[in-house]
């Protein structure tokens, strides 16, 4: 009996100093370490996932297991597996297991740029409008919008003076 007190005290004893020692020394926290996207972090907005990998770095420089932490990805503070349209991803590891705190990094995908050239009636005779001069994208632009001239439309076209036009896309993923 006697035996089986001393080891059931040791025992106890060993719990209790290991449980002290968890509270006191804790998790390793990775706040101050280094989180880094690999390759590319920024991109343009083309329709296509873009693929990319994290690695944090310990105070040491490091790499630190993926075992060690959990990925999560937001927009706006949302959870996300959009990696296609335009904006700012943040991605946020949280220490697990013997690491605690959390660590981020913004990948950006920006807006694409409209590209093309519309067509448009040709003025040849007075007392004409900008609305008499229809234009066009005619299959020139990639992305589907709307053509609109800069002046408004009852504006009365004078001769030799040029006017400028803008595409407004229907993708928010374009500028």
């Amino acid at each position: 009996m006697k035996k089986a007190v001393s080891i059931f005290l040791r025992l106890a004893l060993v719990i209790s100093l290991s449980l002290v020692f968890a509270l006191f020394v804790g998790a390793e926290d990775i706040s101050s370490y280094t989180l880094e996207i690999v390759g590319e972090s920024t991109f343009t907005y083309d329709g296509e996932d873009k693929t990319f990998n994290v690695r944090l770095l310990d105070e040491k420089g490091d790499e630190v297991s993926s075992d060690n932490y959990e990925i999560t990805y937001l927009r706006d503070d949302y959870a996300t597996i959009d990696f296609k349209s335009a904006g700012a991803i943040t991605v946020r590891v949280d220490g697990k297991g013997e690491y605690s705190g959390s660590k981020s990094v913004v990948f950006v995908i920006n807006k694409a740029v409209s590209i093309g050239k519309p067509t448009y009636t040709e003025i040849t005779e007075g007392n004409k409008t900008l609305s008499d001069a229809k234009l066009s994208t005619n299959d020139t632009f990639k992305q589907k919008g709307t053509l609109s001239w800069m002046k408004p439309d009852d504006t009365i076209v004078k001769y030799k003076e040029e006017y400028t036009w803008v595409f407004t896309p229907d993708d928010s993923n374009y500028d």
